[in-house]
Protein backbone atom coordinates (compact mmCIF):
# COMPACT_ATOMS: atom_id res chain seq x y z
CA UNK A 1 0.00 0.00 0.00
CA UNK A 2 1.21 3.43 -0.79
CA UNK A 3 1.90 6.17 1.67
CA UNK A 4 -1.29 7.44 3.32
CA UNK A 5 -3.42 5.29 1.00
CA UNK A 6 -6.14 3.83 3.19
CA UNK A 7 -8.48 3.21 0.26
CA UNK A 8 -7.05 -0.30 0.07
CA UNK A 9 -7.84 -0.91 3.77
CA UNK A 10 -11.24 -2.22 4.66
CA UNK A 11 -13.15 -1.10 7.74
CA UNK A 12 -12.06 -4.16 9.73
CA UNK A 13 -8.36 -3.50 9.15
CA UNK A 14 -8.84 0.16 10.04
CA UNK A 15 -10.69 -0.82 13.22
CA UNK A 16 -7.95 -3.33 14.07
CA UNK A 17 -5.28 -0.64 13.69
CA UNK A 18 -7.20 1.78 15.87
CA UNK A 19 -7.77 -0.91 18.51
CA UNK A 20 -4.08 -1.79 18.60
CA UNK A 21 -3.31 1.83 19.31
CA UNK A 22 -6.10 2.65 21.74
CA UNK A 23 -6.68 -0.55 23.70
CA UNK A 24 -3.22 -2.09 23.54
CA UNK A 25 -1.20 1.14 23.52
CA UNK A 26 0.95 0.04 20.57
CA UNK A 27 3.07 2.58 18.76
CA UNK A 28 2.59 3.21 15.07
CA UNK A 29 5.82 1.36 14.31
CA UNK A 30 4.73 -1.60 16.42
CA UNK A 31 1.41 -1.72 14.54
CA UNK A 32 3.22 -1.56 11.21
CA UNK A 33 5.53 -4.44 12.25
CA UNK A 34 2.62 -6.51 13.57
CA UNK A 35 0.77 -6.21 10.27
CA UNK A 36 3.88 -7.11 8.28
CA UNK A 37 4.97 -10.03 10.46
CA UNK A 38 1.62 -11.67 11.14
CA UNK A 39 -0.57 -10.71 8.19
CA UNK A 40 1.98 -9.95 5.45
CA UNK A 41 0.36 -6.54 4.99
CA UNK A 42 2.86 -3.75 4.36
CA UNK A 43 1.68 -0.26 5.24
CA UNK A 44 3.48 3.01 5.76
CA UNK A 45 3.46 4.86 9.06
CA UNK A 46 1.40 7.54 7.34
CA UNK A 47 -1.22 4.94 6.43
CA UNK A 48 -1.44 3.85 10.07
CA UNK A 49 -2.02 7.47 11.10
CA UNK A 50 -4.57 7.99 8.32
CA UNK A 51 -6.48 4.86 9.34
CA UNK A 52 -6.55 5.97 12.98
CA UNK A 53 -7.88 9.36 11.92
CA UNK A 54 -10.54 7.78 9.70
CA UNK A 55 -11.78 5.65 12.61
CA UNK A 56 -11.73 8.65 14.93
CA UNK A 57 -13.87 10.64 12.52
CA UNK A 58 -16.24 7.72 12.02
CA UNK A 59 -16.78 7.39 15.76
CA UNK A 60 -16.96 11.10 16.59
CA UNK A 61 -20.76 11.37 16.45
CA UNK A 62 -21.29 8.24 18.56
CA UNK A 63 -18.76 9.42 21.14
CA UNK A 64 -20.39 12.84 21.34
CA UNK A 65 -23.83 11.26 21.75
CA UNK A 66 -22.53 9.01 24.54
CA UNK A 67 -21.13 12.03 26.36
CA UNK A 68 -24.51 13.76 26.50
Amino acid sequence: MGSHDIKMMGPRLQAFLANCSAAYRMSKRQIRCLLADWFHVNVSLGSVVAAQEAVRQSLAAAVEEART
